[in-house]
């Protein structure tokens, strides 16, 4: 019913441009029509891109509660320790997104529905949650707990309106965001465990990961000896300090580094192309990374790694990690799926070692979760069994944040790395989580010649902008189901655009949007088209006196609006934008 409501109303639209355009004796070929509902854009989104560096920031009070009501001059942002100017600030808090989400479900493609009540249940703002399990990173007994704790979630703690995906880290199982139960619950139950050892598992001696770091990157002799000693005693490494033992494990090192590196970026690549991908849902999104942790050390992959937050934090996704080990015993010799750890009962220096190397290690992995839920403005669920209580506070939404923008001043192109700071003005008892540092490019991206936020703050603002000289005339009508209709006629004077030539057509595309607000300045539904046109020689001396005539149809109930009209040309992103009272009737 709502399908071919919407098809209808479509092409009650298109229909009316394909009249007008009949009667400019215009083909198909000259003008291309192409349209879809307009939804004004979040705040957060109407930033400058170049080189902007955002920062989503959770402020808590003593006693833990997230505190709203701050404003930008609240905040100060300290780059290397020099204080920078925040040119980009907005708030997100679950309530806006009710607003948002309530608004763009009552708006059909192509022609704005009569308002109406949102009920109840549209006060409850719906939720994307992709729930991504590390599986390449997860021991058998890390990854059934972890699971066991989202089908609780899934089976007693999801609402009708919520939306959930389940991906993988190995891509072995992948669910788009739906809301039914069975699905999700079948899905997860084909998630395994699909490590990848770091030696082939059949190496020796057993070299654990952060051991290998030591070894290669800093030169730790400790580590060094602790292998060889333990390769000695499985008798794989010639003993003697003239022997070849260290030269050996140095180079078993080298190869588990390399892997070590492979399999972190290719787990934070699959995780990259899931932001993405819940980036383009309408309403409030998270990831819920659960995993047993992975090593990011060396500069390369904390590049990636400060990318992937870069990423999330542009597609206005909040990642929450879950430490699926929770609260596993750390003194371990080696990893858990590396065998059991090689006794040296002549050496209790290094076994201590050992264990003090793999409780490094684990701390090591920690970082990363931390780094990636701190960074975008969500959580680090850690240190705690109760796995099922951590998915249901890291599906939640979150409260209230603030994203903070600022373009670095003397940014130079060194790709070196920034120490971020963010503070309150004022003596203030809060805790704030903020991202904690990024990467300069190796380039500065030049200020893009049509910045895209210009267009969309256009719609929301009132003033007039005549770049390009448009007009439009409106008249109100009764369709044949007795539904009113605003139809708007739009005249571009092709003199102001910037025609392309290709062959025997003049080329342009244009953008526009048509949006109507009530008196309270509220907006209430959109449409927003392209058309693509190449016109022949003729067709364009002949309307260039007239102007390139469109029209279109809103339907809304009788009263008093205040109809926006913002238009662009896409090849120099120039802009008309006008503002006209209208009646419906």
């Amino acid at each position: 019913m709502r399908l071919n409501r919407i098809f209808g109303l479509l092409l009650a639209a298109v229909l009316a441009v394909a009249a007008l355009c009949a009667q400019q004796n215009l083909s198909e070929d000259e003008v291309r029509l192409s349209s879809q509902p307009y939804t004004p854009k979040s705040p957060a989104t109407l930033r400058v891109q170049a080189n902007l560096v955002d920062v989503r920031v959770v402020v808590r009070d003593s006693k833990g509660e997230p505190v709203a009501s701050l404003q930008q001059s609240d905040f100060q942002i300290f780059d290397n320790g020099k204080p920078q100017t925040i040119s980009a600030f907005s708030v997100e808090n679950s309530s806006r997104a009710a607003a948002s989400v309530a608004a763009a479900e009552s708006t059909p493609p192509a022609v704005a529905a009569n308002p109406a009540p949102a009920p109840a249940k549209a006060a409850l703002p719906r939720r994307y949650v992709a729930l991504f399990f590390d599986d390449l990173n997860m021991p058998m007994g890390d990854l059934v707990p972890a699971r066991k704790a989202a089908q609780d979630f899934i089976s007693k703690n999801l609402e009708p309106n919520d939306r959930v995906g389940i991906f993988t880290s190995s891509t072995s199982v992948t669910l788009e965001f739906t809301s039914d139960t069975r699905k999700l619950l079948d899905s997860l139950a084909q998630i395994r465990p699909r490590l990848r050892r770091f030696d082939g598992g059949a190496s020796c001696p057993r070299i654990i990961p952060y051991q290998a770091y030591l070894m290669v990157e800093l030169h730790d002799q400790a580590a060094i000896d602790l292998a060889v000693a333990q390769g000695v005693a499985r008798h794989c490494v010639p003993g003697g300090p003239a022997t070849a033992g260290p030269a050996i494990v140095k180079n078993q090192a080298t190869v588990i580094l390399g892997l070590v590196d492979k399999y972190s970026q290719e787990t934070m690549g699959v995780m990259k192309d899931v932001i993405q991908f819940l980036g383009k849902m309408s309403g409030r999104r998270t990831l819920l990374l659960a995993s047993s942790g992975f090593l990011n050390m060396n500069t390369s992959l904390q590049r990636v790694q400060d990318n992937l937050v870069d990423v999330a934090l542009r597609a206005g996704v909040v990642i929450n990690s879950l430490d699926a080990r929770g609260l596993a015993p750390d003194t371990m010799g080696v990893d858990p799926d590396a065998g059991p750890p090689v006794p040296l009962p002549q050496r209790p220096d290094f076994q201590s070692l050992a264990e003090r190397l793999a409780v490094e290690q684990r701390t090591q992995m920690n970082e990363v979760l931390a780094f990636l839920a701190l960074g975008t403005g969500g959580r680090f669920f850690h240190n705690n069994n109760d796995l099922g209580r951590g998915v249901r506070e890291l599906a939640a939404l979150l409260e209230v944040s603030y994203v903070l923008g600022f373009v670095p001043e003397n940014l130079k192109p060194d790709r070196s790395y920034h120490n971020l700071k963010v503070t309150l003005a004022g003596e203030r008892n809060f805790t704030l989580d903020a991202r904690r540092g990024y990467f300069a490019p190796d380039k500065l991206k030049p200020a893009p010649p049509v910045p895209p936020e210009k267009f969309d703050a256009a719609v929301l603002a009132a003033d007039a902008v005549a770049e390009i000289r448009v007009g439009i005339t409106t008249r109100s009508e009764k369709t044949a189901t007795g539904d009113s209709v605003l139809r708007v006629l739009l005249r571009v004077d092709t003199r102001d655009l910037p025609f392309l030539r290709r062959d025997d057509r003049s080329i342009e595309n244009l953008r526009f949007v048509l949006a109507l607000f009530d008196s309270q300045g509220k907006f209430l539904a959109g449409l927003e088209g392209e058309m693509a046109i190449a016109l022949k020689d003729a067709t364009l001396a002949r309307i260039s006196e007239q102007g390139l005539e469109q029209g279109l149809s809103l339907r809304a109930p009788p009263g008093a609006y205040r109809l926006r009209l913002v238009l662009q040309e896409l090849m120099h992103g120039q802009i008309a934008a006008q503002s006209q009272p209208v009646e419906i009737r």
